[in-house]
């Protein structure tokens, strides 16, 4: 691309990237959308989602899940039913 004797122009730059990362948001969103309903291993970590407040962890499978529960579940693993994605985030329930 480099040896092209054209350059991209700078809009066309930025509007191919606006365009990847909303891509990229909607495949994320539907794929995090195939697993509501689903109950899951996730490894909880050890401090709460300073936005929500929640628990937060990781599934088996790398789905970044928020929901409710004590702080006794904190740096273990728990069984979460994913019930809803709001915000590009998934909630779930102990």
């Amino acid at each position: 691309a480099c040896e092209l004797p054209e350059r991209v122009p700078a809009h066309a730059i930025t509007a191919r990237c606006r365009r990847l990362r909303q891509l990229g948001e909607e495949k994320r969103s539907r794929f995090h959308r195939a697993f509501v309903g689903e109950r899951v291993s996730v490894a909880v970590e050890g401090r709460r989602d300073p936005a929500t407040g929640l628990l937060k962890g990781i599934s088996s499978n790398y789905l970044p899940i928020l929901f409710a529960g004590p702080d006794a579940l904190k740096c273990s693993v728990a069984e979460v039913r994913i019930e809803r994605e709001r915000d590009g985030r998934l909630l779930g329930a102990v």
